[in-house]
C-alpha cells in the first residue's frame, strides 16, 4: 500500500523525505508552532518592512482577531476539561471522550483554529505583509503534522462514531475551517484598507 500527503505518493517523495515528515507528526507543541509564527511576523515587521502601508491603521483589526483567537482557544479547552479527556497534542491516544459538544459542535479543531487566528491577528497588528504572508503556512503546518495524525488516532479510538462527527460537523458547519477563516480573514484586511 502506497502512503500519501497530500496528493504525493510515497513513490513520489525520495524515501527518506517522507519518514523525515512522518517523525514531525505530533512532536512539535501547537503552541510552539503558533509562537514561531508569531515571531516570524514580527522578524519580518522588523527586517522586511514592504508592504507595511497596506496594513496601516489595522492593528485594531491585528488586536481583535488575537482576542477572538484566544477566546476560541480557550472555548476548545474547557470541553475536553468537563468531559476529563486528554487536551495533550502528544499523545492524543490518551483521549477517552470524544466531544462533540459546545464550539465541538461548529469545528473539528477550535484549539488550532484560535492559534491561527492569534497568528494571523499577530501579523496584522504588527503591520507586516510579509508576516501575514508567512503567517498562512500554519494551518497547512498543524494539518498535517497535527490534525491528521489525530484524526487518524481518533479514528482508531472511536471508530464510526468518530467518522460520524467528522461528517456531521463538516456538514452542519457550513464549512468553518481554517482555509475559509484565512481567506475571509485576508480579504476582510485588504478590503478594508481600500
Amino acid at each position: 500500500m502506497q502512503q500519501s500527503w497530500k496528493g504525493f505518493t510515497r513513490s513520489a517523495l525520495s524515501p527518506n523525505a517522507f519518514k523525515r515528515m512522518k517523525k514531525l507528526e505530533l512532536k512539535i507543541p501547537p503552541v510552539g508552532v503558533a509562537i514561531v509564527f508569531v515571531v516570524l511576523s514580527w522578524g519580518c515587521s522588523r527586517w522586511i518592512p514592504w508592504g507595511a502601508a497596506m496594513l496601516v491603521g489595522l492593528g485594531w483589526v491585528g488586536k481583535t482577531a488575537i482576542v477572538v483567537g484566544s477566546l476560541v482557544a480557550v472555548a476548545g479547552i474547557i470541553p475536553f476539561r468537563r468531559a476529563r479527556t486528554s487536551v495533550d497534542p502528544f499523545n492524543p491516544q490518551k483521549s477517552t471522550t470524544l466531544v462533540r459538544t459546545g464550539i465541538y459542535s461548529l469545528t473539528r479543531n477550535p484549539m488550532y483554529l484560535g492559534m491561527g487566528l492569534v497568528v494571523l491577528g499577530s501579523a496584522v497588528h504588527f503591520g507586516s505583509f510579509p508576516g501575514l504572508l508567512i503567517s498562512f503556512l500554519f494551518f497547512p503546518w498543524m494539518t498535517r503534522f497535527q490534525i491528521a495524525p489525530e484524526e487518524r488516532v481518533l479514528t482508531s479510538l472511536f471508530g464510526r462514531a468518530f467518522e460520524l462527527y467528522r461528517r456531521d460537523v463538516d456538514r452542519k458547519s457550513t464549512r468553518m475551517n481554517s482555509s475559509h477563516i484565512t481567506i475571509s480573514y485576508a480579504v476582510f484586511c485588504l478590503k478594508k484598507k481600500d
